[in-house]
């Protein structure tokens, strides 16, 4: 966890150095539809997990390809790959998740967002076979522009999925980048 914190703090400082306004960036302020956003998240260290009932290191990476076909909605797919160590044992799980994604309100350069999804998820449970579900996923986070195409992305999703001998409920606190065109 400690060793992760300079990249945390990398990815956040253009967020703290963009004082961006709505004149500057016109772009940002009229999503069109046809707009595509192509993005990838990563997580380190911040998941809970009920298969894992003890702190646990992760590593979390997704990539999200989207498409705003309203003003503020975008329909997408995400691609997911995690990996828990418990100590003990690792689990790993694949998951693919079409998604609805509703911008709120335009705050300067900033986005906020709420989202929703489902899809296919495969969990390779350490010592068992693979397991399949279905999750269903909310989000909550924001779009921070750091210039008129470019992104930064952060927030919290929450998903659950009922497996085969277990439940998992994952809460996964998440940063990226994002570009739109």
């Amino acid at each position: 966890m400690i060793r992760s914190l300079p990249f945390v703090f990398l990815l956040l400082a253009p967020l703290v150095g963009c004082s961006t306004s709505l004149e500057t960036h016109p772009g940002i302020s009229a999503f069109e539809p046809g707009t595509y956003r192509v993005g990838g998240s990563s997580s380190l260290g911040f998941r809970n997990d009920d298969i894992a009932s003890t702190k646990t290191d992760t590593l979390s990476a997704s990539l999200d390809v989207g498409k705003l076909f309203w003003k503020q909605i975008e329909l997408g797919a995400r691609l997911a790959y995690d990996s828990v160590d418990t100590g003990a044992s690792d689990t790993t799980s694949q998951t693919l998740l079409l998604f609805l994604r509703y911008y709120t309100v335009n705050i300067g350069s900033l986005r906020p967002w709420l989202e929703v999804g489902t899809g296919y998820t495969s969990v390779d449970l350490a010592g068992s076979n693979n397991q399949d579900g279905f999750p269903i996923a909310v989000g909550l986070g924001a779009t921070q522009f750091v210039t008129d195409d470019v992104a930064t992305e952060f927030g919290v999703r929450l998903s659950s999925v009922g497996l085969d001998t277990v439940n998992r409920d994952l809460t996964e606190w998440f940063l990226g980048l994002a570009v739109f065109f």
